[in-house]
C-alpha cells in the first residue's frame, strides 16, 4: 500500500511538472540475475551486442582477450532461456547482430557479414563487405546495411548495392531501425559536425533526408509513427516528428549516471540501463555499478534491484517481450530479470 501510495503521488506530480522522477524501490520481487559470467582468469571478455529473437533464445557476440593482449572473437548463446549457455569462437572479431528470428541471423565482422541459419551455433561468411557497423533484415532477402556508406541487398546478404551516390570521408551512418515500412538511418561525422538523419515509409524503396534537433549520432528506437527513442550524451530522450520539424523532449538525465542502452518493451513501458560511474565524473574510464530503471509512463522512473556483482563500462539491452528481457555487459556478464 505504501508503495503504491507513493507512485500515485508521484504520477500527479509528473503529470503536472512533465518532469523525469525518479522512485525507489522497485520490483521488488524481482531482480536482475547473473546467468552467465565469463570469469577466466588470464582473459575478458567483452560483449559488443545482445539480440534475443524469441523467450528461449539469446545471443551475444564479442571479443575475448588473454593477457598478452592477444584477440579472438566469441559468439555466447542459449536456446533454453539462459538455463545453460555455450561458447563458440569465430574467426572474425564480432561488431553487432542482427536476427529476424528464432535462427536465421547475421553478424557484422571487423572484416565483413556473416550468417547463421542455427541460432548462432555456427556462421558462414557473405559478402566481404568491409566498414559495416550494423545490418537490419526486413526479411530473408531484403536487407541494409549502415557503415561508411549505406548499402542495399535483396538475396540475403550475398550482394550489396551502394544507395549512397556520394561517400563522405571520416562520416560514419551508425545506427538503423525499422517498425514495419518505417525505418530510420541515422550517422555523422567522426569529428564534430552535422548529423545526418535518413528516413523511408515505403521499406527502403525512397529515402529522404529528415530534419531533426540533434546534434550528434545518435541510437534510435522507433516507438510508434512518428516518435522514437534517442539515446545520446548518456540521456535518454523522446523525439517526436511533425509536419518537418522535430520536438526533442528529455525522459531521463542524471548527471552522475550514463545511459548506455535502453529498450521499449510495449509502449510507454521502457527498461534503461546506466553506469553510474566512481568518483563525481559522468565518464566512465573504469567500471562502475550497473543501474537498472523501469517506467511505464516516461515520467517515473523505478530502480530495479541488480546484483551486486554486475559492474560495466557499457551494458546493451535486448528483450523479446516485456516477460523475457536480457542485458550483456562489456565485462563478460549476462543477466535476465526474473
Amino acid at each position: 500500500m505504501r508503495i503504491w501510495c507513493c507512485l500515485r503521488v508521484l504520477s500527479v506530480l509528473a503529470a503536472v511538472s512533465g518532469a523525469a522522477i525518479l522512485c525507489r524501490p522497485a520490483e521488488a520481487q524481482a531482480r536482475w540475475r547473473i546467468q552467465y559470467f565469463y570469469d577466466k582468469l588470464d582473459s575478458s571478455f567483452q560483449i559488443f551486442d545482445l539480440k534475443c529473437p524469441s523467450a528461449e533464445r539469446c545471443i551475444a557476440a564479442g571479443v575475448i582477450e588473454d593477457k598478452n593482449g592477444h584477440q579472438k572473437g566469441a559468439v555466447v548463446s542459449t536456446r533454453d532461456g539462459g538455463a545453460h549457455w555455450m561458447l563458440i569462437d569465430v574467426k572474425e572479431n564480432p561488431h553487432s547482430l542482427f536476427f529476424l528470428n528464432d535462427s536465421l541471423g547475421w553478424m557484422v565482422t571487423d572484416h565483413g557479414i556473416w550468417s547463421s541459419d542455427d541460432g548462432g551455433a555456427s556462421w558462414k561468411k557473405l559478402e566481404a563487405l568491409r566498414e559495416i557497423s550494423r545490418v537490419y533484415f526486413l526479411d530473408p532477402m531484403h536487407g541494409f546495411a549502415v557503415g561508411s556508406s549505406v548499402y542495399e541487398t535483396a538475396d540475403g546478404g550475398k550482394n550489396w548495392k551502394n544507395m549512397v551516390s556520394v561517400r563522405r570521408k571520416d562520416f560514419i551512418y551508425a545506427s538503423i531501425v525499422f517498425q514495419g515500412q518505417h525505418g530510420i538511418v541515422t550517422g555523422g561525422p567522426l569529428m564534430a559536425g552535422e548529423p545526418v538523419i535518413l528516413e523511408t515509409e515505403d521499406g527502403g524503396k525512397h529515402w529522404r533526408n529528415a530534419n531533426a534537433a540533434i546534434h550528434a549520432p545518435v541510437e534510435v528506437e522507433i516507438v510508434q509513427g512518428k516518435i522514437a527513442f534517442v539515446l545520446r550524451d548518456g540521456s535518454l530522450h523522446l523525439v517526436r516528428w511533425m509536419q518537418g520539424s522535430t520536438k526533442l523532449e528529455t525522459i531521463f538525465a542524471e548527471h552522475n549516471r550514463v545511459v548506455t542502452d535502453f529498450v521499449s518493451v510495449a509502449g510507454a513501458d521502457a527498461i534503461l540501463a546506466a553506469i553510474e560511474p566512481p568518483g563525481n565524473s559522468n565518464q566512465i574510464p573504469i567500471p562502475g555499478k550497473l543501474k537498472m530503471l523501469r517506467s511505464r509512463d516516461l515520467k517515473i522512473w523505478q530502480e530495479m534491484d541488480v546484483d551486486y556483482r554486475a559492474v560495466a563500462q557499457r551494458a546493451i539491452l535486448a528483450a523479446f517481450d516485456a516477460s523475457h528481457v536480457w542485458i550483456a555487459t562489456d565485462t563478460g556478464m549476462i543477466l535476465k530479470f526474473e
